[in-house]
């Protein structure tokens, strides 16, 4: 089968809860099908699961050449969406996968070891993936070792689903679901029993790959042209393999391990292993102070909710910084053109960043309090340093991870899937409510419109005002409101101010989350974000008002 790049299934989204254009790999981030050569069948038989599969395993070569494939190696052209790139990928019948995207000036890695999966980004920063992320990747390794007709392989199930008519044309349509997986559907030419389009819903997106070009490697049909359409519709990336192997001999050992994260791309003043940082509010938002290029004084907003780092476009150009990748990225109120580019050095006071990635973006709809951002500080920041915000204080400490603080408060614990932190949370006293810890959010608890739309017990809510924020993307629109109570771990606090989001564009029409964490909650705390450790620790300060539950 045709593995596939997974480059841009976890790449670095800049912005807030922003994520980027969906090119060829982005699509191809869930399997890896082939075709053969074309099979006959009247447009009227009726066929029942079994019959279906079998035809497809006779299509792609049948039993005895599709299951003596133990290894697969695929080089390949990216091309498109202004991307021009090349792939390596190998992936086995036990389940395993690393794909390495290399674009000259970044590359990515991703990988599957069987159990975990990871991710070295552009930043050359290894990621340990969860949630949907590791959920897409369990499978796609799924298909591409052929396991849906070897059941002894990689766990999980596939199910027909009937005909179905696309466009004037018709297909078998099946669900394929890894254990711990998420589901996409296979769409089976009717007349052909080819595998010709793969449809994968995300959390919030559906995207398409397309299969072409199908050759026979080892008496084993593989698809040599994979197009990708993005959710917005079109042809955004072609991946066109020039070589496919099935080795004989089996991969290096380690090939597909997780690689230690020993990155250090940091460097602390006077070779401490900590650095204090002034916080500014804004507002409720908190801003620190950077330099870079020859600029001092530059404000970025401090902000857990976005997935990765930006900078403010006008920014990029003034210092002449090199495109390095199209993007575009999607926030609250929609979606961004950005470009990707490199700085070489960011320093806030006793701490420097080096050589980091960054999305340069038009940041000109978020202005805290009416002033303009240089850029926003995302995962790619938090993920480096154990970080306490004392906001008594007006100071961010900045640990290296080997020098991350003993427990003070209440560890609690967070699950970073797609690179944001998330908690689990009580609204109201009986709603649990998985929320993204979001320190780029004013109010105490934002709900998504498509959460609070169906959930009876917030219509007991205390509406003030319609209001209508800017962010990334566009404006949004909120309806303000006092809830009776909310509470994270021991601790409860009485008629917090919250919002119910109007809209569900951009990054707002999450399927899985309730909605944000922000800041009316979290600063009666002390708080200390551990991504690391995949915790956070709350300490009361004086603004917590609300004893906790004994």
């Amino acid at each position: 089968m045709t593995p596939i790049s997974s480059f841009f299934a976890h790449p670095a989204r800049p912005g807030r809860g922003s994520r980027p254009r969906r090119c060829l790999a982005a699509a191809l981030a869930l399997v890896a099908l082939a075709f053969s050569a074309p099979r006959t069948g009247r447009a009227s038989e009726p066929l029942d699961e079994r019959q279906v599969l079998a035809r497809w395993l006779a299509a792609l070569g049948g039993s005895a050449a599709v299951e003596s494939v133990r290894v697969t190696y695929v080089w390949a052209r990216i091309e498109g969406a202004g991307l021009r790139g090349r792939s390596e990928e190998w992936n086995t019948a036990r389940g395993e996968l690393r794909s390495v995207a290399d674009f000259n000036t970044f590359r990515r890695i991703t990988g599957y070891d069987g159990a975990r999966g990871y991710v070295v980004d552009e930043n050359r920063k290894v990621r340990e993936l969860t949630g949907t992320a590791l959920a897409n990747l369990r499978t796609e390794v799924y298909l591409a070792s052929y396991s849906p007709f070897f059941p002894g392989r990689v766990p999980g199930s596939i199910r027909y689903l009937g005909e179905e008519t696309i466009a004037g044309a018709r297909f078998h349509t099946l669900e394929a679901h890894a254990e711990g997986g998420h589901p996409v559907r296979v769409y089976l030419d009717a007349g052909t029993f080819l595998p010709a389009r793969i449809r994968r819903v995300d959390d919030t997106d559906t995207s398409w790959t397309l299969y072409q070009n199908y050759r026979a490697v080892d008496g084993v049909m593989d698809a040599f042209l994979l197009r990708g359409v993005a959710p917005a519709g079109g042809d955004t990336t072609r991946f066109v393999v020039e070589a496919l192997l099935h080795p004989k001999q089996p991969p290096s050992p380690g090939l597909f391990d997780m690689p230690p994260d020993t990155l250090r791309d940091y460097v602390f003043a006077g070779g401490a292993d900590s650095a204090e940082v002034a916080v500014e509010s804004w507002g409720e938002h908190l801003v620190v102070r950077a330099a870079s290029h020859g600029d001092a004084g530059l404000p970025f907003l401090l902000d857990t909710g976005a997935e990765a780092s930006n900078l403010e476009a006008s920014l990029a150009r003034r210092w002449r910084l090199a495109s390095r990748a199209p993007l575009q990225i999607r926030g609250t109120g929609g979606t961004e053109d950005a470009s990707l580019v490199a700085l070489d050095t960011l320093r806030f006071g006793g701490v420097a960043l080096l050589s980091q990635h960054v999305a340069a973006v038009n940041l000109s709809g978020v202005r805290p309090t009416d002033r303009r951002l240089a850029g926003v500080l995302g995962y790619d920041f938090f993920s480096r340093f154990v970080v306490k915000l004392d906001f008594e204080r007006s100071v961010m400490t900045l640990y290296a991870p080997h020098r991350a603080p003993v427990a003070a408060g209440v560890v609690i614990p967070i699950a970073l899937d797609t690179f944001v932190p998330r908690v689990e949370a009580v609204v109201n006293d009986t709603l649990k409510a998985r929320l993204q810890v979001d320190t780029g959010a004013p109010a105490s608890v934002v709900f998504f419109r498509g959460y609070w739309s169906t959930r009876t017990v917030l219509e007991e809510r205390a509406p003030r005002r319609e209001i209508e924020t800017a962010g990334l993307g566009g404006r949004a629109k909120s309806i303000e409101a006092t809830f009776a109570s909310l509470a994270l771990g021991p601790y409860r606090v009485e008629k917090p101010l919250g919002m119910f989001r109007q809209s569900e564009a951009g990054a707002t029409r999450s399927r899985e989350d309730a909605g944000l964490l922000g800041m009316g909650f979290l600063r009666r705390f002390q708080l200390v974000l551990d991504y690391g450790q995949r915790r956070m620790m709350l300490r009361p300060n004086a603004s917590y008002q609300a004893a906790p539950r004994p």
